[in-house]
């Protein structure tokens, strides 16, 4: 999955010169681990997806990009 995910991240930016793109929000909601010193932490979460076949992607598969995020916060000291 993150391989398809790193696909999608680093497609080209079609928008034009000087225009900015609107958000495309994804939320897997609040993210809760503890740190690798035993700290428990809660944290809300929105990622600005590239485009809507990113958002999708996303969204389909919320519940592990969820662990992904929890992963890399738990292994923070």
């Amino acid at each position: 999955m993150v391989l398809v995910m790193a696909l999608v991240w680093f497609d080209f930016d079609t928008s034009s010169p000087g225009e900015v793109p609107k958000p495309t929000w994804v939320s897997p909601g609040t993210i809760r681990a503890t740190t690798t010193d035993g700290v428990p932490v809660k944290t809300k979460v929105a990622i600005d997806a590239a485009d809507s076949s990113a958002k999708l992607l996303m969204e389909r598969q919320l519940n592990q990009v969820g662990l992904v995020l929890q992963n890399s916060k738990a292994s923070q000291s």
